[in-house]
């Protein structure tokens, strides 16, 4: 049974960003402005050096800097800015959303204190950070189980953060006469295979003209793949346009994606946000991705994935050849369900909401 404490007055958070115009974590600002009417005071410690004005007047931002290529130096700068301020985390929560490494360097003070520290992680794949943070008294949440790492502590599912009124629903046109406008956005690393969906539109190309347009920048360390992506789709045939498109703010994606009539992606791990928010806005989604297929094996041209039996290139071919033989009214029915699942499940409404129930619970998981 999950008891209410006492609701402190300040909350600590860490993240990425509260910067509106970041076009990957501009929604760890919007989580924050939400979490302010629960709180008499945020104290937000962020780790990119750019804040964007116009925050709610109780929010407190201290902006770290933290530098990729100069981990030991961020992690003094981090220790610094934390343990300076030691006194103000004293009769607070703590969220952490999406680092933990912070949270792990931060874990010591929380634990002594016996300040409830949360943390947001959603990722298949492990991280010594993640594994310190959860053995000093750190409970971490995720989206879905299969987003977290089988072998760590049981977390509490939340469903992932999608704002609705970013992604509106729309129908689309006819996908028979094309060319047909494919999409993906997301990060620029090889973990989301963007090489296989470039070798999809390759083969789909023959049996209708494709125009497919990649949104999204590199990650740190990861330069290398843009240019290895940008020669393989030269080498695309003239019935298949590839187009890199570079970076796009979240605030305008939802009106860019109503252009396209299907989103393409690739990432065998988590269950990513730019797979909801794809399908919140309308479009069929074209995913080998396995959280995604547990939770909306009900489309008719979703399928699961097997690697053994078949590349995700041909998977995908015959995903696409099932949407483009469904009529015009069974997709809108379809995809209409499917945003309608996303806003019931995903909103970040809801997810706000459960966040400060965990975070005012007794309980510890």
């Amino acid at each position: 049974m999950n008891n209410s404490l006492a609701r402190p007055a300040r909350l600590v958070v860490f993240n990425y960003s509260m910067n509106s115009s970041n076009a990957v974590f501009s929604h760890q600002r919007d989580v924050v402005i939400r979490l302010s009417s629960a709180y008499n005071r945020i104290l937000v410690f962020t780790l990119e050096k750019e804040v964007s004005v116009g925050l709610p007047s109780n929010i407190e931002v201290v902006p770290i800097g933290w530098s990729p290529g100069k981990k030991i130096w961020s992690t003094l700068k981090t220790l610094y800015s934390l343990y300076s301020r030691a006194f103000l985390f004293r009769n607070s929560h703590v969220f952490s959303h999406m680092t933990e490494q912070v949270s792990a360097l931060a874990a010591p003070l929380t634990k002594i204190l016996r300040v409830r520290h949360l943390l947001w992680y959603a990722h298949a794949s492990s991280s010594r950070a993640l594994d310190v943070s959860i053995r000093l008294g750190v409970i971490p949440l995720t989206s879905t189980l299969g987003s977290f790492p089988a072998s760590t502590k049981q977390p509490i599912l939340m469903g992932q953060a999608i704002e609705p009124s970013l992604f509106e629903y729309r129908t689309r046109n006819t996908l028979k006469s094309g060319p047909l406008r494919l999409v993906y956005f997301g990060r620029l690393d090889p973990s989301k295979q963007i090489d296989e969906l470039i070798k999809f539109t390759n083969a789909a190309s023959i049996f209708i003209p494709i125009e497919f347009d990649i949104y999204g920048v590199s990650t740190f360390g990861n330069e290398f793949y843009l240019s290895y992506l940008e020669a393989i789709a030269a080498s695309s045939p003239t019935n298949c346009r590839v187009t890199f498109k570079g970076s796009i703010a979240r605030s305008t994606l939802g009106g860019e994606l109503q252009h396209y009539d299907i989103f393409v992606h690739a990432f065998l791990g988590s269950l990513d946000k730019t797979l909801l928010e794809a399908s919140c806005a309308g479009l069929p989604v074209l995913t080998c991705n396995s959280e995604y297929i547990r939770e909306f094996s009900w489309l008719p041209w979703v399928r699961q994935y097997d690697p053994m039996s078949e590349a995700i290139h041909q998977y995908l071919l015959g995903l696409m050849m099932s949407v483009l033989s469904t009529n015009k009214n069974d997709l809108d029915l379809q995809t209409l369900r499917a945003s309608e699942y996303v806003i019931s499940r995903h909103s970040l409404d809801s997810w706000v909401t459960k966040l400060i129930s965990i975070l005012n619970s007794k309980s510890e998981n």
